[in-house]
Order: C-alpha cells, then structure tokens, then sequence
C-alpha cells in the first residue's frame, strides 16, 4: 500500500457507506431539500462525487504539507478523480435545470429560481465562509498585512456567493482553507444567468435537442482555441442538457439495469486508464455516456439507490464546500499530521478520520444551516410573495 494507492480509496468509500447507513443518520431523511426523489441515481450519485473531490484534496493535501506547493498528486488515477466529480456535478446541473426547461416548455418564475439558488447556496456558503475568515486571521497573526480597505474590499468579494475569490491578508490561506473548491460556483451562477437566454430555445419540442447537441460542440470546437479551459468546462453543463433533452423526447437506452451498469463503470475505468494519452474531449464524451447512462435510470447495480447513497447526496454541498475547513483542522494538529506523513497507513487512516469528520460536520451543518436555508427561501417565493412582487412592479 502507497500513499496514491488505489484500493483503500475503495475500503473508505465502503466504511463510510456503512456509517451513512446507520441510525446516527436517520435524521437527514427528514424533509429532503429535493422535496421529490429523482427516479433515477442522480441524486444518490451527489454524495459519491462530492467524496470523490475530498480524496482529491487529501491526495494535494500530503503534498502540500511535504513542499509547501499545492499542486496535483503525482498520481494519474488522483489527478483525474475530482476533475471528474466536478464535470459530474457541472452534468447534473445542466441536466436537471435545462430538463425543468424544457418540460415547463421554457416557461419560468425566474425570481423563484435566483432567490431559491441563493438561499440553497447561501447558508453553507456564509457557514464556510466566516470559518475560512476566522482561520486566515489566525494563521496572519491577526495583523494587517494589506490596507484595511483593500482587506474589507477582499472579503466583501468573498460574500458574493463564489463569484469572487481573491486571497485575503495577503495570504494563500483563504485558498487552501477551503481546498480551492469555491471555484465551481462561478461557472455554476454562469449558467444559472444563461438560462433566461436560452430558455426560449426549450419551448420547441424540435428545437431543444438540436441547441442542446450544436452549442456542446460549439463550446468544444473553441477550447482547442484557448488555453483557460473555460469553453470546455461549459461544454460539460451542455453534456448534461443534451441528457435532458433525450429523456424529455424518451431517447432512452431499455436495456437491463446490470447491462447498463456494466457500460458506466466500464466508460468510467477506461476514462481514467486512458486520460493521460488521449484527448480531453473523448474523455469527456467517456463520462458524459456515463452520466447519460445514470441520468436515464442506471443505478450502477442499485448502489446509487441505496439509503445511504441518498443520505450521503443529501450532504454533497456540506461534504464538497466544507472538506478544506475539515482538514485544515485536522492537519493543523500536530499528531495528526506528523502520522499521516510517516506512512502510507498513517495516510489512510487520518483520511478516513477526516472523512469521517467531513460527513458528520455536512450532516450537521445540512439539519441546522442548509436545510432551514432553504425553507426560508421557499417561504419568500411562495405564490403569494411572487404575486405581490410582480404587482408592486408593475405599479
């Protein structure tokens, strides 16, 4: 067993699988924020992604802690393991805002869906968000290392909900506090901003798909023209708004669940054998069959299902936004670190530990911040609030 290796990644999944799966749980499967379970793995699969990234981050994190560099393991399966959660997530985004779309025919509440966007996002956003504030300062020595209107002017940026995210104090702290990962929500208010845009293109039952499949390879076309990675990281919400377009027109495969789950973990095992020698974008059309596959009622053999499956994707945003925090505290003791740096079962082990850590804070911080959060966002767009919005505009 190394550092990088691959089967105790697996073991992990599997323990924590378990926990989630105990009463210590139960209380997640109140009132799920969804309000309606998707019928297919999409939400289970959350949870799997959101973990997926956290072992990524780990893997920087021994690194980091060795030469002081954040930078991708050199692994070929790590390095590949969170992109690939976060072009899932960008997938299931496109997926299921593009699918409401187009089975409302393009029609929308769009004050319904920014204010419903900001208080699903919002709470733990500002959670994580005030503790990153609170480990910055302390590891600056609570001093001013920038004028005090240029560090009011950095955390100001940073209460915009991701759209902005400079280091503050003149420290990389802020970054690494929070493993980086706030970078998502940027792209991810881009496409919530596009949808009024292309919404009109969602009326068509001819029109949806063919917007859907030409603006994917537009976007892939202009990425092998830039060298920001923008275009194709916008071609992955595409992915998932074509997977909408074929389930609303039921394009979908009908073949056995085994089968099917049987072709993801394949295109899934080949996606990242393969990534390191061949294009970005067949790799991208590797995953997007996968998430094809899932979005159309694959349960890769029904473990995307499960209890714990669903608890765990219930968490996901706790687990991805909330994992640097977890283990900056973890690594910031010092027996901690010292015995995950000594041995590869050292570095197992406290993974697993901050792993551990990491569901039960999301689980917490999804009952006392997210899941209220989002209530209160539903009570401000309920029918009789949006009534009396659009009557005191018009007047």
């Amino acid at each position: 067993m190394g550092f990088y290796s691959i089967w105790p990644l697996f073991v992990c999944l599997t323990l924590l699988v378990f926990v989630a799966d105990s009463p210590a749980f139960r209380p997640i499967d109140a009132d799920p924020i969804s309000g309606t379970r998707t019928p297919n793995g999409i939400d289970g699969l959350r949870g799997f992604l959101a973990l997926s990234v956290y072992f990524y981050h780990n893997s920087i994190y021994n690194g980091y802690l060795r030469t002081g560099n954040w930078t991708p393991p050199p692994s070929a399966f790590y390095s590949v393991l969170g992109p690939t959660g976060v072009s899932l997530f960008f997938m299931i985004t496109g997926f299921l805002f593009w699918g409401k779309l187009v089975e409302r025919e393009g029609r929308q509440e769009w004050m319904k869906v920014y204010v419903g966007r900001i208080f699903r996002i919002g709470p733990v956003y500002l959670l994580a968000i005030i503790i990153m504030f609170a480990i910055v300062f302390d590891r600056t020595g609570f001093r001013l290392h920038v004028p005090s209107k240029v560090l009011a002017t950095q955390m100001g940026d940073w209460l915009l909900l991701g759209l902005f995210a400079p280091s503050i104090n003149g420290s990389i702290q802020s970054m690494i506090a929070l493993a980086g990962v706030t970078w998502t929500l940027r792209y991810e208010w881009f496409f919530y901003f596009s949808l009024p845009f292309i919404a009109v293109l969602a009326r068509y039952r001819w029109a949806h798909l063919p917007f859907s499949i030409a603006g994917f390879f537009v976007l892939i076309g202009l990425s092998s023209y830039e060298h920001s990675g923008v275009s194709s990281l916008l071609a992955l919400f595409g992915v998932g708004m074509i997977a909408a377009s074929l389930n609303a027109l039921k394009v979908v495969p009908k073949v056995p669940n085994y089968l099917s789950s049987s072709l993801v973990v394949l295109s899934l095992i080949t996606a990242f054998t393969l990534r390191s020698s061949m294009p970005a974008i067949s790799s991208t059309f590797l995953i997007g069959f996968a998430f094809y596959l899932i979005a159309s009622g694959c349960t890769v053999f029904g473990l995307l299902t499960t209890r714990a499956a669903r608890r765990l994707g219930d968490i996901s945003y706790g687990i991805y936004l909330l994992q640097g925090i977890v283990m900056a505290f973890l690594f910031s003791w010092g027996p901690a670190r010292k015995f995950s740096l000594a041995s590869p079962a050292g570095h197992w082990a406290v993974a697993l530990a901050g792993a551990l850590l990491l569901i039960g804070f999301a689980g917490v911080a999804h009952i006392f911040v997210e899941r209220p959060g989002i209530r209160l966002g539903r009570k401000l767009i309920s029918p009789r609030k949006l009534i009396a919005a659009r009557s005191a505009a018009v007047l």
